[in-house]
């Protein structure tokens, strides 16, 4: 028995062992990995540290159902059968002048590999860009697309939808543009850590992140280009029964990607925007739906074949929206009066009001709050209208997610958020 005891306890070291040199090795090679030279924006995503650090929670998880097995295979497919060599840690850089895409760079161990795999989960979507050099591209959906080689693998998130392989052929026809993110300036933020690390060059946002079971943590600091009055107000938001409230006071070159929102919303360039915009925007969707009413008049005939005008009315359960804006009469003027639903417009005070309810139960106010920034979102209680795939899945997992600003200084923010799953 002793002696049994003996061999189990060097097994157990031996494993435990293997398993700690082979994670020390690894993470000793993480910073081999490439970048562009011109990143601007580096987000960093710790693959052994997130599987370490919830492995009970993920051995946990059902897999009784037939979509998350199909989901686990693949993803075990492209860990460990694709040809890819994965790296401790992931780094996803931006670059400039594409605002809203990410790219990165794996190095591929077996090209044969990497191609059957993508031929075999992905036959309509893989096509050879070029035979002779072997270069192969995958479009895996309208967001994610890769492209590949005998060397290395490319691959490009947008968060809009774009057409087209050019920017990843030119990055990976280039590898004299790439360096080593051990070598790259400018972002030595990079040594946290955390599990996730976005970083710009420029230090104008750093954030963090802890991946937990059932829980994530965010932490960052925000790095304005423009100082800050010392008090913020907002419309006095009603938060009984809300799917989203979001809510921003800052200059709209602090925040691009609304900015890019409000131009494909009211029409408008940058630079209209800027002059016109009042510094001030929120949004609330709620978890109720509202009745709108849509007429429409046919025309029938009687037995002498006379006309008949018939009015239908059709009762359509939307969501119940608001979203609230300071802006002169140029931006007013160019909103829709519809957009995928009717919007009520009404100057109240100093806010312009667009809404599918008739018109706000509750009067329009103003009250301090120490968020410029401000985002609540809880899927579980999101609009059936809006239950496209990806919804539905964080719908199903109860997510629900706070963040928000506060003021460090003039020109300085905090950052701190929760997200909250099953």
């Amino acid at each position: 028995m002793k002696k049994t005891a003996i061999i189990l306890g060097i097994l157990l070291i031996l494993i435990f062992g293997s398993i700690w040199t082979l994670y020390t090795v690894r993470q000793h090679k993480m910073d081999l990995q490439y970048v562009s030279k011109s990143s601007t924006s580096i987000l960093s995503i710790a693959v052994d540290d997130l599987i370490l650090d919830n492995l009970w929670y993920l051995s946990s998880k059902p897999k009784n159902s037939a979509g998350i097995k199909t989901d686990n295979e693949q993803i075990k497919g492209f860990i460990f059968d694709a040809g890819i060599l994965l790296p401790a840690r992931i780094y996803l850089f931006g670059m400039p002048s594409q605002d809203g895409q990410f790219y990165g760079i794996l190095p591929i161990n077996n090209f044969d590999k990497c191609f059957s795999f993508f031929a075999s989960n992905y036959p309509k979507k893989i096509n050879f860009i070029d035979k002779q050099k072997s270069i192969v591209s995958v479009s895996l959906n309208k967001r994610l697309k890769v492209i590949f080689n005998n060397e290395h693998l490319v691959y490009q998130v947008d968060f809009d939808e774009n057409e087209g392989f050019g920017n990843l052929k030119t990055l990976l026809m280039k590898p004299e543009d790439w360096s080593q993110v051990r070598t790259l300036e400018g972002f030595q933020q990079l040594k946290s850590k955390k599990h996730l690390t976005y970083v710009q060059e420029d230090g104008g946002l750093e954030l963090e992140a802890t991946v937990k079971k059932n829980l994530t943590e965010i932490n960052g600091t925000w790095q304005l280009k423009q100082e800050l009055g010392d008090e913020f107000l907002v419309r006095d938001i009603d938060t009984l029964q809300q799917t989203l409230t979001f809510w921003s006071v800052l200059p709209l070159q602090e925040t691009p990607t609304l900015a890019r929102l409000m131009q494909k919303y009211t029409g408008l360039d940058a630079q209209q925007l800027d002059t016109n915009y009042a510094n001030y925007f929120d949004l609330q969707v709620k978890s109720d739906s509202v009745v709108q009413n849509d007429s429409s008049i046919t025309y029938a005939y009687d037995d002498e074949f006379n006309p008949i005008e018939e009015l239908h009315v059709q009762h359509n359960h939307v969501p119940n929206i608001v979203h609230v804006w300071k802006c002169n009469e140029s931006i007013q003027d160019s909103m829709p009066d519809k957009m995928f639903y009717r919007f009520h417009k009404e100057n109240i005070g100093t806010y312009f009001l667009n809404t599918t309810l008739d018109s706000l139960s509750t009067p329009v106010t103003s009250k301090e709050t120490p968020y410029p920034l401000y985002c609540f979102v809880d899927f579980r209680t999101w609009p059936e209208q809006w239950n496209v795939s990806l919804f539905k899945k964080l719908k199903a997992h109860s997510l629900k997610a706070r963040i928000g600003t506060k003021q460090k200084n003039k020109s300085t923010l905090s950052i701190k958020g929760e997200i909250h799953y099953q």
